[in-house]
């Protein structure tokens, strides 16, 4: 029997530049092309070649897709296994190399871009400091796979030297916990509702409160947000509070990454050039909210994408906007979403954490 070979390929933390030159020559070499499609950059696959076999991998099993991979191999086919990152990371392929090592099937690991040397890079940041930290601990948050018993994060943290933590954007108050010392560190949770006026009020009366008095006992407090505390942020309402009631105590805000910034960067849309106008905006209610909009501003983002406003999109056409609109939800995070053609939208689609970018 035939036997192809398969190529498991780091296809980086996102950006397509960042692919290996040796990773583009077997993408575009490969006979079939098997890419997690939830992770991997589209553009990368876009270096396959037109006759070659694509799949997703994202609906597909671990036996799909070794289906997919045995069948061409057996039938003399080279295979491009893409994976997001370096595939040595986090990558799930032990089980995918013993299966095709038991069916004497060749293989080859190409290392790709860690997001972990992506995101040092993109901070501006060093790992290895001398005379801070030398040593480089990549680990995750524990999740449907539990971590061993000896390497819990705060066990880890211990070491005191640079952690690197994967696969913990939607586990970040798990990752929190992990490094409070409980036995000087309390955790205060404050629950905000988002339909009442009046009870959203009085919770921030008591959190701006609760602060005052834990600052007032020579304590210091971390009030930890999404995004940027000062865009669209309940923060911004128990500062309000503070500044009012209390103006003696000292606050001090560290800005964050925007869903606004981090959208437009994972949709590969540019807000605004030199001499144009911006618009951010909490919700749109209707065609005519819409429509005043995009006759002030050169681009408007909406946030909170909701059924009203999917409503309004089916007029975009009639505003002369068809095809200039980009949906993105959750931004960043494993359930990231960008959906080009509005039309594909549906309700199913809709989520809290979602905006829509629009360009005139």
């Amino acid at each position: 029997m035939a036997h192809g070979k398969v190529y498991f390929i780091g296809g980086g933390p996102g950006d397509p530049e960042l692919l290996t030159l040796k990773a583009q020559r077997l993408i575009a070499a490969a006979d079939v092309v098997i890419y997690a499609d939830s992770l991997v950059h589209p553009d990368i696959v876009a270096f396959a070649r037109p006759d070659a076999a694509v799949h997703g991998s994202r609906d597909l099993t671990l036996d799909q897709i070794m289906d997919i991979t045995l069948q061409a191999a057996a039938a003399g086919q080279t295979v491009a296994r893409i994976q997001s990152g370096d595939p040595a990371l986090y990558g799930a392929i032990l089980e995918q190399m013993r299966i095709l090592e038991r069916e004497g099937v060749d293989y080859e690991i190409i290392p790709g871009v860690s997001a972990a040397f992506a995101a040092a890079a993109k901070l501006k940041a060093e790992l290895t400091v001398p005379e801070i930290s030398q040593t480089v601990i990549m680990t995750r948050a524990q999740g449907r796979i539990a971590m061993p018993p000896q390497e819990q994060l705060q066990d880890l943290a211990a070491h005191n030297c640079t952690l690197v933590i994967f696969l913990g954007v939607t586990r970040m108050p798990q990752i929190a916990r992990a490094f409070i010392d409980t036995d000087r560190q309390e955790i205060l949770r404050f629950p905000f509702p988002t339909d009442d006026a009046d009870a959203a009020a009085d919770v921030w009366e008591t959190a701006a409160a609760t602060l005052a008095a834990r600052l007032q006992q020579g304590q210091d407090a971390a009030f930890i947000t999404e995004g940027d505390p000062m865009l669209f942020s309940t923060f911004s309402y128990v500062l309000e509070s503070i500044k009012t009631n209390y103006p003696e105590i000292a606050v001090e805000i560290i800005p964050g990454v925007s869903s606004v910034m981090a959208a437009a960067a994972r949709a590969r849309v540019p807000l605004v050039t030199h001499g144009q106008r911006l618009a951010i905006l909490p919700a749109v209610y209707g065609i005519d909210d819409l429509r005043e909009a995009i006759a002030n501003y050169d681009t408007i983002v909406l946030m909170k994408v909701n059924r009203v406003l999917l409503d309004a999109l089916a007029n975009l056409e009639s505003l002369g906007l068809a095809g200039k609109g980009i949906y993105v939800r959750r931004a960043t995070t494993a359930r990231e979403q960008v959906v080009q053609d509005l039309r594909q939208l549906t309700e199913e689609d809709l989520d809290y954490f979602s905006l829509l970018i629009i360009k005139r």
